[in-house]
């Protein structure tokens, strides 16, 4: 997980909005608004999930973006479901066909999310203060934080760590010298120019928590 540095709302949302009778995200249906909206919020997040950080692909080749709320839909006012405050995008969490054959064990991000509350707030500049990583690719409570490992429980799966692991194993951070491991912490904090787009690497956030562990 990684702070993200919201930036304005869409101009095309904000006139949505002022021109839509109960604006709200049942209603939200119009392609070239949404479209736009999400794809401010993948500009925003540098082209990674919210919650795993791997990174995000625009519909139609093969795209994983979901449009996330902060606040759970079920607790939200109707314009709540809309504003761009409260949207953040993630990957479909292993979505697939056959959904409902999944158990919790398959479901990651926005599919094991569903309308659950989250007990850290990505937008926050403390937030990545409330975890930490290990090398082998796990994700921990600071302090045992009991409610902040019910929101990372399941970014603890197999899958993901194993994934998170090889990634960080590439780097071979523990052999880098002071030099080495600065130009790290200057690539992983900062988007990169990729096929056009403003990107962070993947699991940015991920090294960076790393890095500032090795000092």
């Amino acid at each position: 997980m990684k702070y993200i540095e919201k930036r304005e709302q869409p101009e095309e949302l904000t006139r949505w909005i002022a021109n839509t009778s109960n604006p709200n995200y049942k209603n939200f249906t119009k392609k070239t608004i949404k479209k736009k909206t999400r794809k401010k919020l993948l500009e925003d997040q540098g082209y990674i999930c919210c919650y795993c950080q791997k990174r995000l692909v625009e519909y139609p080749k093969g795209g994983n973006v979901e449009i996330e709320h902060i606040k759970p839909q079920s607790k939200c006012t109707n314009i709540e479901t809309v504003s761009y405050d409260n949207l953040l995008v993630s990957c479909d969490g292993n979505q697939r066909k056959n959904n409902d054959l999944l158990d919790d064990n398959d479901r990651h991000c926005n599919n094991y999310r569903q309308d659950k509350s989250l007990c850290i707030n990505l937008l926050d500049e403390d937030c990545e203060k409330k975890i930490y990583y290990d090398f082998y690719g796990g994700i921990y409570a600071v302090n045992d934080d009991t409610k902040v490992e019910k929101t990372i429980k399941n970014l603890n799966l197999r899958i993901l760590n194993s994934t998170r692991k090889a990634y960080i194993e590439g780097f071979a951070l523990e052999k880098c010298s002071d030099e080495e491991l600065n130009h790290f912490k200057n690539y992983f904090n900062n988007k990169n120019e990729e096929d056009g787009k403003q990107m962070y690497p993947e699991y940015a956030g991920v090294m960076i928590n790393l890095l500032n562990q090795l000092g």
